[in-house]
């Protein structure tokens, strides 16, 4: 990866376990309450991956334990806000994330 585009590399990753987890959600929830799913997905809860989480968490979805370091990871450095942030991240953040990403989008494919 480019230097400078560690950003937004880190951003994307993040937008996309974001986007799997709303998925699992609707997947998660009976058609006659998907409508009560709006919070998240607009405003700062729809970008909070722990309150994502938690909610399939609600709804019975079991994780194994090592998906709680990975989540950790992403959101020790993540946010939606990254894409706007004038501080470049470093390689060795990018790596981990992406580490993090990958391990936690195999496991919700298989779940979605």
């Amino acid at each position: 990866m480019k230097a400078k585009r560690y950003n937004a590399a880190i951003y994307l990753a993040g937008y996309a376990v974001e986007c799997m987890l709303k998925a699992l959600l609707v997947n998660r929830t009976p058609s006659s309450k998907t409508r009560d799913l709006s919070d998240y997905f607009r405003g700062n809860l729809g970008h909070n991956l722990e309150q994502l989480l938690q909610a399939i968490r609600d709804r019975g979805e079991n994780f194994p334990k090592t998906t709680a370091r990975q989540f950790q990871t992403i959101n020790k450095i993540w946010s939606v806000n990254i894409r706007y942030q004038h501080v470049q991240l470093k390689n060795k953040d990018a790596e981990s994330i992406m580490r993090a990403v990958l391990e936690i989008m195999l496991l919700l494919k298989g779940r979605i």
